[in-house]
């Protein structure tokens, strides 16, 4: 999805056919498409807060409304570096280990190369 602040992803994790779920893939699509953007486009003012009113006439189709947010959501958290611990109500921006002394912060480690390649 794009949005005035950036672009955002989100999958909307149905299955392929009406076999298992009554939201399937065709369906998904065919609603996002046809409802919920134009909907979401024609809104005023599209936050991921304020998204889950917009749709709320179309009945069902949960995770395709759920797909929208989070797509928008995506796009808010990409545009503003550091507002996810804001929002999520974190207290701090770093992780800290267990078990060891406070000043020290959890560092990602490094990747190595599990595969052997021939000579």
């Amino acid at each position: 999805m794009h949005t005035t602040e950036g672009a955002g992803w989100a999958d909307c994790a149905v299955s392929p056919g009406p076999f298992y779920e009554p939201e399937f893939l065709p369906g998904a699509r065919a609603v996002i498409t046809g409802y919920l953007v134009p909907m979401l486009t024609a809104a005023p003012a599209v936050t991921a807060a304020r998204v889950q009113a917009i749709p709320a006439p179309v009945k069902g189709h949960q995770m395709a409304k759920a797909a929208l947010e989070m797509a928008i959501l995506d796009a808010e958290l990409r545009a503003s570096p550091g507002r996810n611990a804001r929002i999520w109500r974190g207290a701090s921006t770093h992780v800290r280990q267990a078990n060891r002394r406070p000043d020290r912060r959890l560092r990602a480690p490094k990747l190595k190369s599990s595969v052997d390649h021939p000579p």
